[in-house]
């Protein structure tokens, strides 16, 4: 964790050289248990696709927030190369730890197509109430199944 965190921030620093861009970052680690994925599962609330494991995992999240629509090639390439070195340090340094890599710039191509089936027949065997109350805590998302035609 640590080689993750230090070369994050080495790209936040190279990313707010220029203060302008308006960059927001931050890189967090959050303990999930297997009990966490059979509840979130159980209740239709497990969006990650993750009910299928038994064994405890560390979510680790960096991100990097920007005010210009321009410099998403940028910021995505930043963002890949750092997720590609720390995998390649983990392996070298004999972590044999499984990536799930999620794009939020780009939700959809980054979920995993079970978890897109899931939701799509969500969204076409239930209402708006229903789906709200039994299948997912956030109603917007609902809304942005119906912008994107999922």
């Amino acid at each position: 964790m640590a080689y993750a965190v230090e070369t994050y921030l080495n790209m936040v620093k190279e990313l707010e050289a220029d203060p302008s861009l308006g960059f927001t970052a931050q890189c967090v680690f959050q303990g999930l248990s297997a009990e966490q994925f059979r509840q979130a599962a159980t209740s239709g609330g497990n969006v990650l696709g993750l009910e299928d494991r038994s064994e405890n995992l560390v979510l680790f999240l960096g991100m990097v927030a920007y005010k210009d629509a321009k410099l998403i090639k940028l910021v995505n390439a930043k963002m890949t190369t750092w997720v590609d070195n720390t995998k390649r340090f983990s392996v070298e340094n004999g972590a044999d730890d499984e990536y799930l890599f999620l794009n939020y710039a780009d939700l959809w191509a980054a979920m995993e197509r079970k978890t897109l089936r899931l939701w799509r027949s969500l969204r076409a065997n239930t209402t708006r109430t229903e789906y709200f109350n039994e299948a997912c805590p956030v109603d917007s998302s609902y809304q942005m199944l119906e912008q994107l035609h999922v």
